[in-house]
């Protein structure tokens, strides 16, 4: 998946991590018996997760803001032990970005913040969030204009 990324041939990136993902889908039972001391579902989760990330990347790229939105909320259903704050931090950031090209500006403030407060330094947050914050500006000005008409 990685090697096609980096070509730029994102339609078989996305098939070779769903295909990693679909290896991982046989979901292990990490309970007493399977897993007694904890140790796989730690290991299972370092698998999962930068496969999601990189095929949201994917997605994003494609203009699949859906699917994008997908992988990084599964992503960050886990808890903040189970993974690191930079891969929190890029599943905001990315889901964050996929909801602005969604109009969902309101939710996208909201990841861009949280990414923002885990990495306070990242440009690219910082833009994405001005972008956020202008696209609902600008439809409150729309909103108060079409107001203005209906009521004079």
């Amino acid at each position: 998946g990685n090697d096609a990324f980096k070509k730029g041939d994102l339609d078989t990136a996305i098939t070779k991590y769903t295909k990693g993902l679909r290896y991982l889908r046989e979901i292990p039972i990490f309970d007493e018996d399977n897993d007694p001391e904890d140790k796989l579902r730690p290991q299972f989760i370092t698998l999962k997760v930068p496969i999601l990330l990189n095929r949201a990347m994917c997605y994003l790229k494609l203009a699949k803001f859906a699917e994008a939105v997908n992988d990084c909320t599964i992503i960050l259903e886990y808890t903040d032990k189970e993974i690191t704050d930079k891969d929190r931090t890029k599943a905001f950031y990315r889901r964050g970005a996929a909801r602005r090209q969604t109009k969902a500006f309101e939710k996208a403030r909201e990841d861009l913040i949280e990414a923002k407060k885990l990495d306070s330094q990242d440009k690219a947050i910082s833009n994405e969030l001005a972008l956020v914050e202008k696209a609902i500006q600008e439809r409150e000005k729309r909103e108060k204009q079409m107001y203005s008409k209906l009521f004079s």
